[in-house]
């Protein structure tokens, strides 16, 4: 017998994955599973639950170490002092847990909200980049819209007989660390991208700015992103920065087992 391909497994799987959920839930519970998956991108093998556990991470650092940029931005472009910046920690806060803390699948629904609200003045910040999806992710859902297609066309009791008389049985999906990283990423550039834009927002509610002072901020803001990046100066050196100067304290949220800069 030949070897089948990875692609082939891995359509294959989410053909198994599919009709499990056609056989014990139906084909409504199939579609919206399958409408999950397309729209998050979330790997078959990671429940939601465990979806969730995986974006926290990404949700919290993001959201703790812009505002920090931003305040700093604030204070060196603007010479904002401690009680301006809290205003904008406090308008950023509440902006953040608006958009930020609801399920995974809402996320791309609330960032074209946002864009909406910010209009000429997000292009300065919110230019997505467009990640490479994981091909073999790609080829799960495609087994999983086969059994799905074929459930409307034909029934669900068709649908399930002629899966089982297949007789397909790929080996286990497992959770890998470049597909968990894959998604992860992912959703990085997402929450980011909505973060610059809770920024913007909280920025111009606070204080006004129009597209001149924006640009001024993001310039500087910019600036010292690169510097983190580039390891010339660390986030707790940043952080150090607002509690020395306005005592402001930030604590920059960390997952378990997380890597800090």
């Amino acid at each position: 017998m030949a070897k089948i391909s990875k692609e082939e497994s891995a359509r294959r799987s989410g053909m198994l994955f599919g009709w499990k959920i056609l056989k014990e839930n139906g084909i409504e519970a199939l579609e919206k599973e399958f409408e999950y998956r397309e729209e998050t991108h979330t790997p078959i093998c990671l429940t939601k639950e465990e979806a969730e556990k995986y974006i926290q991470g990404p949700k919290h650092r993001s959201t703790d170490t812009i505002m920090v940029l931003a305040m700093i931005t604030l204070l060196d472009e603007f010479g904002m002092k401690k009680k301006r910046l809290e205003k904008f920690r406090g308008v950023y806060e509440k902006k953040a847990m608006e958009y930020l803390e609801r399920p995974h699948i809402e996320l791309k629904d609330n960032l074209a909200e946002m864009k909406k609200q910010i209009g000429k003045i997000g292009g300065l910040a919110m230019i997505p980049e467009k990640q490479k999806e994981n091909e073999l992710e790609r080829m799960r859902r495609d087994g999983m819209r086969y059994v799905l297609t074929m459930a409307k066309e034909k029934g669900e009791k068709k649908a399930i007989e002629e899966i089982e008389k297949r007789g397909i049985h790929p080996e286990k999906i497992k959770v890998t660390k470049r597909e968990v990283k894959s998604f992860v990423n992912e959703v990085q550039h997402t929450v980011v991208d909505m973060v610059f834009g809770i920024t913007i927002l909280a920025i111009r509610e606070n204080f006004g700015f129009g597209i001149e002072r924006m640009e001024r901020f993001f310039n500087r803001f910019w600036l010292k992103a690169e510097c983190t990046e580039e390891g010339l100066v660390t986030w707790e050196e940043q952080n150090s920065i607002l509690a020395d100067e306005v005592k402001i304290n930030v604590e920059i949220r960390y997952l378990e087992g997380e890597e800090v800069a």
